[in-house]
């Protein structure tokens, strides 16, 4: 995997933004807490830390092919 482009980490965390804001209308509409902006706000902020974890195993191993731990780890924690 090569490093993610500034367009792509953009396009990516606005489709996140966007898929949690349609969860949030869904719990808005219904009049449940935790409705489109929270939605919203906690999808980019997934979105974010997923693209950082990425980017840093790429800027110190090179690609995800040569690192010997799993990115995932890191999201896990």
């Amino acid at each position: 995997m090569e490093q993610v482009t500034l367009v792509e980490a953009v396009a990516r965390m606005a489709m996140a933004s966007m898929l949690g804001g349609v969860l949030g209308l869904q719990r808005e509409t219904k009049g449940k807490p935790a409705g489109l902006k929270t939605h919203m706000m906690v999808s980019l902020g997934s979105a974010a830390f997923t693209l950082l974890t990425l980017q840093i195993f790429v800027t110190y191993t090179g690609s995800l092919e040569n690192a010997r731990s799993d990115p995932l780890r890191i999201i896990e924690g």
